[in-house]
């Protein structure tokens, strides 16, 4: 039984594409036809509870449902936006909020899920999985998947990006300390 966790709130635009090109391979080539799937957003725009399925077509369909969830989304276009001097920073009420649903939403799959028997894998999604600061929401989710026999596979759709300077980046305005502050930052929160 797998369970395909799409973390719709902590995925940028720009990777969407790579993770319904991920998804539709699993459908497609890794997942054999015994295998009972549900994919799933933890947005809840496709429903929480999606049946699980073994039919291909019902979940390329799925796949093809991801979208983008501009109100929510708590990390943006890009996994990095550019250094840009009129960037509006993130509002940290909506990262805290949309960091609350995906736990929430990652909760209720794991309670859902130890009521069923057999092998149990959770494949998520997410390039921002710290949850909350300070809180225990990710201890609390790894207590829950140990009480449920699920196995959870964590899967970040950022790959390897470059953390330095970029084209897109505009420095004019900067000086050269905040400069070179800037891969330092990016790796900060890249790698926490």
């Amino acid at each position: 039984t797998f369970v395909v966790v799409v973390d719709d709130l902590g995925v940028a635009w720009e990777n969407l594409p790579a993770v319904k090109h991920a998804l539709r391979k699993f459908v497609e080539v890794e997942r054999q036809p015994t295998d009972l799937v549900a994919i799933l957003a933890t947005g809840g725009g496709m429903g929480i509870f999606q049946q699980f399925t073994t039919d291909p077509k019902q979940l390329l369909a799925a796949v093809d449902h991801l979208k983008f969830n501009l109100i929510f989304n708590r990390v943006g276009i890009s996994s990095f936006p550019s250094i840009n001097p009129m960037h509006m920073p993130a509002n940290p009420i909506r990262g805290f909020v949309s960091r609350q649903q995906s736990a929430m939403s990652i909760g209720s799959i794991l309670r859902a899920l130890r009521e069923m028997s057999g092998r149990k894998i959770m494949l998520l999604f997410s390039e921002e999985l710290s949850m909350i600061n300070g809180d225990n929401y990710v201890q609390h989710l790894g207590d829950q998947a140990i009480r449920s026999s699920v196995a959870i596979y964590a899967i970040d759709p950022r790959g390897l990006p470059t953390l330095q300077l970029t084209a897109a980046d505009d420095t004019r305005y900067m000086t050269p300390q905040q400069i070179s502050r800037i891969p330092l930052d990016r790796s900060e929160s890249y790698f926490f």
